[in-house]
């Protein structure tokens, strides 16, 4: 079935086992692994330890191993087809923990414990770096808001995690970032100060070379839960959550934000990667309390390149 929005076209395919949000995700060996995630039953919500691996030759769904505990959003990122998933939310409060994935075994990584517990946090990979950003450090405090960030070389675990400058940009949480060109950018995310809660729409760059922040645009509006993901000379910026669930797909290219065409249906907290030429999302939260099952498989006209 062929779903064609401005700009973008989408094809259905197979659907998630699991319906959830808040899912690790990665392509290790091939294979798209989602893990964790959050759904809600009559009993609230609910936290799983299933983890899933897709195949895009078969199109096709199978059980991977579980996860050691059930986790909701973490952060994730795949260096060297491993997938690393850091913090989260465990039913017992959010997490200081490090999982590593090889597409057969988890295994638990103490010598990565992070510093303090980080849920809802951004993380990117450049080469075998891991960089961290932003999050909160207690489950369902949002005003325990950060802007620390951390980095560690995963060819050096002695060296621990490395602190770094902190963003002279506000406190944030669900914000999407990517990385492009040696530098890595930040866009929006959620702020709460007491009783004010904030959408933010300002993006910021960091220049792991010279350990420098720079203000480095604005997003149309406010914006959260939504993925970021580069490719070629742009970072796409996928869904998320306005003032409503949004199916908007956005890039940053030339130090600035212009459409890029839409998603066959609004969603947040989902993730988005590119494979085979193709951009490939599943599952995600679709409405209040509502988590998808959809798996969708898309290309995007390079805009960027269209208007030089």
């Amino acid at each position: 079935m062929l779903l064609v929005g401005h700009l973008a076209s989408w094809s259905v395919r197979a659907p998630l086992p699991l319906p959830r949000a808040g899912y690790a995700a990665g392509l290790v060996h091939g294979q798209w692994i989602v893990a964790g995630g959050s759904y809600w039953s009559s009993q609230g919500k609910q936290r799983t330890a299933e983890a899933s691996s897709y195949k895009v030759q078969c199109n096709c769904w199978q059980s991977a191993a579980p996860m050691p505990v059930t986790l909701s959003d973490a952060s994730s990122v795949v260096i060297n087809n491993m997938l690393y998933v850091l913090g989260g939310a465990t039913d017992a409060g959010a997490s200081r923990a490090v999982y590593r994935f090889d597409g057969k075994e988890w295994k638990h990584l103490s010598a990565m414990q992070l510093p303090e517990a980080r849920m809802n946090a951004a993380t990117v990979a450049i080469g075998t770096h891991i960089y961290l950003f932003g999050g909160i450090t207690a489950a369902a405090d949002y005003s325990s808001g950060l802007r620390s960030a951390w980095s560690f070389d995963v060819s050096h675990p002695q060296q621990g995690w490395t602190p770094l400058p902190e963003c002279a940009c506000k406190p944030r949480i669900s914000l999407g970032a990517a990385a492009l060109h040696g530098k890595i950018y930040l866009f929006g995310g959620y702020l709460a100060e007491g009783t004010n809660h904030t959408n933010l729409d300002d993006i910021w760059a960091y220049d792991p070379a010279s350990r420098t922040w720079a203000a480095a645009g604005k997003l149309p509006e406010g914006r959260r839960a939504f993925w970021a993901a580069a490719d070629n000379d742009a970072i796409y910026l996928f869904g998320g959550y306005t003032d409503t669930f949004s199916d908007d797909i956005l890039v940053y290219c030339n130090n600035a934000v212009q459409p890029a065409g839409k998603l066959p249906e609004a969603v947040a907290d989902a993730r988005f990667f590119l494979s085979h030429h193709h951009w490939y999302t599943t599952g995600g939260e679709v409405g209040i309390r509502l988590r998808g099952a959809h798996t969708w498989a898309g290309t995007i006209p390079d805009v960027c390149k269209e208007n030089k």
